[in-house]
């Protein structure tokens, strides 16, 4: 679910079918193939034809050819709807008509200040990867933690439910047709639920290699000083001896 998010937000609701289960396919098997070989004590080399590795090669493969595709084909887009549209005065890259921008959109769009140049497909091609991959995952992780999470806890289930449908109307009716859509600005009215998410978060961080510095001395229950670092054991859910630096 994750991933079909992330991909509808990088490169917008025109991905077709077959594009979209090309670039799920092939991330989910890059993704599987990192976990395998962070599981390992000693992986095998890349340049290593298993069968493993050679199926990873052509998820690689096909990902590139895909995001290429997609990068011409909305490239192409954008200049179509210049031609149809008044162009800027100072020569800026051509503007997408719609309303619904998505990052492919927005980085085609995008001018470097010093040199008046656009982003190569090659520079556009890894931001757009690095996007889909953490944005996935680390969704993945926190959605899973904090389903877990509010599994244990039927008041905040309840709470949670309360404050969408308060916020966002009835979903199970309909507006022209179609069903209702929580988008950005419904979700904002959401404190309740966000404060859930916020803490799921807190106690299973999920980029959870990411370690913490206290930036000044603060106390969360115990002194913290300046500086000292929290590994991922240290997450505050019980107290821990931190006055002293290094320890």
């Amino acid at each position: 679910m994750t991933l079909e998010v992330a991909t509808r937000t990088l490169f917008g609701a025109s991905l077709s079918a077959e594009e979209s289960v090309r670039v799920t396919y092939s991330t989910q098997v890059a993704m599987e193939f990192f976990g395998r070989r962070a599981a390992q004590g000693l992986a095998i080399p890349e340049w290593v034809n298993t069968p493993d590795n050679m199926a990873f090669k052509r998820a690689v493969v096909d990902l590139n050819d895909c995001i290429f595709a997609l990068i011409g084909k909305r490239r192409k887009q954008l200049v179509e709807e210049a031609t149809t549209t008044q162009m800027s005065e100072n020569g800026a890259a051509p503007q997408c008509s719609t309303e619904k921008l998505d990052l492919l959109t927005m980085l085609l769009q995008s001018v470097d200040e010093e040199t008046g140049e656009g982003m190569s497909d090659e520079s556009m091609r890894d931001e757009l990867m690095t996007m889909l991959v953490a944005g996935q995952e680390t969704s993945a992780i926190a959605l899973a933690w904090t389903m877990s999470a509010i599994a244990q806890q039927p008041k905040w289930q309840d709470v949670i439910k309360s404050e969408t449908l308060a916020a966002c109307g009835n979903l199970l009716e309909c507006e022209d047709g179609g069903q209702k859509v929580v988008n950005a600005l419904r979700a904002g009215k959401l404190p309740q639920t966000d404060a859930v998410l916020n803490e799921a978060m807190r106690l299973a961080p999920p980029a959870y290699m990411v370690g913490r510095c206290a930036s000044r001395d603060t106390s969360v229950e115990i002194p913290v000083r300046e500086g000292l670092d929290l590994g991922n054991d240290d997450v505050l859910r019980k107290k821990r001896y931190l006055i002293e630096e290094g320890t």
